[in-house]
Order: structure tokens, then sequence, then C-alpha cells
């Protein structure tokens, strides 16, 4: 799962947070097991920098509420995946 859509689920005034919130209770629904990864780590680190220790562990309750597991991915497969992002234009560098 993007880490952009487990941020908004913590976040009651993030812009995506309704849209973050109905995406990841369909999958709830239908049963699709949601996992993240390494990069999502990452964003954590980053994010208690900017915002604190209590924003990071907003996001780990939420994630423990909705059911979404972390997973050990090689590094290498998300450094792919995000070039591929890139090339399609789903992302911007920034991202």
């Amino acid at each position: 799962m993007d880490t952009s859509v487990i941020i908004a689920l913590a976040d009651p005034l993030d812009v995506f947070h309704e849209q973050s919130m109905s995406f990841v209770n369909k999958l709830v629904m239908y049963t699709i097991e949601c996992m993240s990864g390494s990069p999502l780590i990452m964003e954590l680190g980053k994010l208690v920098e900017a915002k604190g220790t209590k924003r990071c562990l907003d996001i780990i309750n939420s994630m423990e509420e909705f059911g979404i597991h972390l997973k050990n991915i090689d590094m290498k497969q998300a450094w792919k995946l995000s070039e591929i992002y890139l090339d399609e234009g789903v992302l911007t560098k920034r991202h």
C-alpha cells in the first residue's frame, strides 16, 4: 500500500483522508490483505523529524486499526517500482 494512503488515514484534516478511508475500507470488505514495507519506514523517519513522534505513532495506530501490516521487502524492488511510477508519470521526482 502506498505510503500517502497510510499517512492520510491517520489525519482527518488531510486532503485525501476520506478517499483513503474509502479505499482501505473497500479492501477490507473484499478481504484483500493490506501491506506496506521499507519505503513506509523511511517516510515515518522523515515524519518524526518534521512533525514529531506523536504523528508517527498516530500513523502506526491507524495501521493497526485498519489491519495494515509491514512486510520486509527488498529496497531494489521498491526503487524499480518508483522508477516505473516516474516513467509513467504517476509520481513526480519530488515524490
